[in-house]
């Protein structure tokens, strides 16, 4: 991640950060490593007089270094966690407008009553067959 980037996740604000990751088509991934050595858990001691003793990584030969896990990396992963948090919150909000529609539809049709519609306002039809459910605001057909 660039320093823009990680300067506008530490210090901007939501609509900052908002902004920039509306854009953000594809997760450019962090391929982590292992970290592997010689000996993966040895500390040496060393006697720093008047009872202090200071402990040392030992590794021997490091075979393949490790991806660093720090602010940059854990905050680029944080980052794209909180741009999928807002796709998945956009998409749901549309999943619920569907299933709405769907619901709607489903309901015009109970009995056999295609035309069992409901309207938001009802002053803008004349009933030729069948009569108006003022209360529920809809017409049932005959």
């Amino acid at each position: 991640m660039d320093n823009i980037t990680m300067q506008t996740y530490q210090t901007g604000s939501i609509e900052e950060i908002n902004k920039l990751v509306s854009g953000w088509d594809m997760y450019p991934m962090i391929r982590f490593k292992d970290h592997v050595s010689e000996f993966p858990d040895v500390r040496i001691e060393t006697d720093l007089g008047n009872g202090l003793i200071k402990h040392d990584i030992y590794e021997g030969q490091i075979y393949q270094a490790g991806t660093d896990l720090d602010a940059e990396n854990l905050g680029h992963m944080d980052l794209f966690l909180y741009a999928l948090w807002l796709k998945h919150k956009e998409l749901l909000e549309y999943v619920q407008h569907l299933t709405l529609q769907v619901v709607a539809l489903k309901g015009a049709a109970i009995n056999n009553m295609p035309n069992n519609i409901f309207f938001a306002n009802a002053s803008d039809f004349a009933v030729i067959d069948g009569w108006h459910d003022v209360p529920n605001k809809r017409v049932v057909a005959v």
